[in-house]
């Protein structure tokens, strides 16, 4: 019996509420509580489009003038007297191969040289001899002509055994490996006693003449936005509190799976002692700015959750109007917009939106103009478009 009380005491509430509701919409219109509760909204400040993000990418400091150092004949390495780090001077000896063979092979050339030179000298006496005896009318014409011939041949093995003589001279001079200007050695891939071929690097040798340069590697969806002759901010570990300013110099291809591509930025001339191998970080701008296009207003960024799809070629935004400067509370106002372009970081507005406004990022499609609303005391990390 109690719980058949208890289902017609709910009943008849139920009854009541419906009555009440019901006696109200004896009229045409109905009133509108001005004391709902105003709907919270997430938000974000419209940005400036001439704003551009900046990340950081670790890099490494190296000299303009660099060049990897080879024996141009292969061998044994004898001395190599300079170490990674060291500092060298121009035409200093830096390593050495064994150049016993190469002396040998020298004098041998030498020794081809004074024969030929003998067999020349031999010829020329043979030549001058029925030279003689022809204009007497001793000699045959055919005589003759083979001693001038056997003149020529000996001219040419003279010539030939001395280029061969300047060959195995210089691959004797070439068992020393020299400084080609003064650095710094950046790399040392040889040892004493190790067999090398010619061409095989042995040292990196790195300069200061022509200034330094910062290697990077950048990702696919930011190197489509630089050009040469960029300007990038550069700091310098060993220089602190200093901003270095570098130009784009070189922008490679990929050579890695994870499609980064390897730019080089010439340093501009610095007031700190930069070394090859320090460390830099440079800071790529990521700029979303369009040319400004007449009588369409400036160009502002937002969020991707921003807005609305709209009809044809304009999309909706919903625009915070506070009650009064730095109220948490006011009302909606939609705007009609028009997106100029979409990246990972944000939509390009051209027109529509003023810097500094503030709009709605979350749940649009439940949102309506004049709707009275109150939001977040702070922007969601989330919906930051500019650091």
């Amino acid at each position: 019996m109690k719980r058949y009380s208890v289902i017609r005491c709910a009943v008849g509430l139920c009854a009541t509420l419906i009555g009440a509701a019901l006696s109200g919409c004896d009229g045409a219109t109905t009133s509108v509580d001005t004391k709902a509760q105003p709907r919270v909204i997430a938000w974000a400040p419209v940005q400036a489009a001439a704003e551009s993000w900046r990340y950081p990418f670790p890099g490494v400091v190296r000299a303009v003038q660099r060049a990897p150092l080879s024996f141009e004949v292969g061998g044994r390495i004898e001395a190599l007297s300079v170490d990674v780090g060291e500092g060298v001077l121009a035409g200093q000896v830096l390593a050495r191969l064994a150049s016993t063979s190469y002396r040998l092979a020298f004098e041998a050339r030498t020794a081809a040289v004074d024969e030929a030179v003998a067999q020349l000298r031999e010829a020329e006496q043979q030549f001058r001899r029925q030279q003689d005896l022809h204009g007497r009318a001793s000699a045959s014409e055919a005589a003759l002509d083979e001693a001038l011939a056997a003149r020529a041949t000996a001219q040419a093995r003279l010539a030939v055994a001395r280029a061969e003589r300047r060959n195995a001279e210089k691959a004797l001079r070439d068992t020393v490996l020299h400084a080609p200007y003064a650095g710094w050695v950046a790399s040392r891939s040889a040892e004493p006693q190790q067999q090398v071929i010619a061409g095989e690097t042995v040292l990196e040798l790195q300069g200061e003449a022509r200034g330094f340069e910062v290697l990077v590697s950048i990702p696919e969806t930011l190197v489509v936005r630089l050009e040469r002759e960029d300007v990038a901010p550069v700091s310098v570990a060993a220089c602190p509190g200093k901003t270095l300013r570098a130009r784009v110099a070189e922008i490679g291809t990929p050579n890695n799976r994870n499609s980064s591509f390897p730019v080089t930025l010439r340093l501009a001339s610095a007031d700190c002692a930069l070394k090859p191998g320090m460390t830099a970080e440079v800071m790529i701008a990521d700029r979303l700015d369009v040319p400004h296009q007449p009588g369409t207003g400036a160009a502002t960024r937002i969020p991707l959750t921003a807005f609305l799809g709209g009809d044809g070629e304009t999309q909706r935004a919903f625009v915070f109007v506070p009650d009064s400067a730095d109220s948490a509370l006011g009302v909606l106002e939609a705007r009609d917009i028009q997106i100029e372009q979409l990246t990972a970081e944000g939509a390009l507005v051209r027109g529509g939106l003023t810097p500094v406004e503030i709009i709605a990022t979350r749940g649009l499609a439940f949102l309506r103009d004049g709707q009275r609303v109150r939001r977040l005391v702070s922007a969601s990390p989330t919906e930051r478009v500019a650091p």
